[in-house]
């Protein structure tokens, strides 16, 4: 184990993001195994549950960072929608409509799938599930969630 002062902590990286050109953030856990290739001018970024495919010019940059996804946290606001939870209620809100939203279990297992509505809106009850550790993906952001 090496110590020495004066160093400054580093932030764990648990993540790949992508920045676009537009402004739009996308973060991939990296327990999610996420793949990058590139081919032509596509990148595609493939992990466990999604495959994205952006066009090169349109990706401003791409690098390793810590999540801005907590457990602690009762809701997560993102550019492309607002994940929340209240008790059992699991509440989703200004998506594209038609996106996917997936809650799996921590072990990876898919606990169900659904479609956004056309209101960009979903509301899924987690009242018949046990306690433990959730994460609920969408197309562009994974967020934990913990059920006491």
């Amino acid at each position: 184990m090496l110590c020495a002062a004066g160093m400054r902590a580093q932030t764990v990286s648990d993540c790949v993001v992508v920045e676009t050109t537009q402004g739009e953030r996308m973060e991939y856990l990296l327990s999610d195994v996420p793949r990058i290739t590139h081919s032509d001018d596509v990148v595609t970024l493939a992990t466990v549950g999604e495959t994205v495919e952006l066009q090169s010019a349109t990706i401003a940059k791409i690098y390793l960072s810590a999540s801005t996804v907590h457990s602690a946290v009762q809701g997560v606001k993102r550019a492309d929608g607002t994940i929340s939870w209240r008790g059992a209620l699991v509440l989703l809100s200004g998506f594209r409509p038609g996106e996917h939203a997936t809650l799996c279990s921590a072990d990876g297992k898919v606990v169900w799938q659904r479609t956004i509505g056309g209101d960009g809106r979903l509301t899924v009850s987690l009242a018949g599930h046990p306690a433990g550790i959730y994460i609920i993906k969408t197309n562009h952001q994974s967020v934990k969630i913990v059920r006491q």
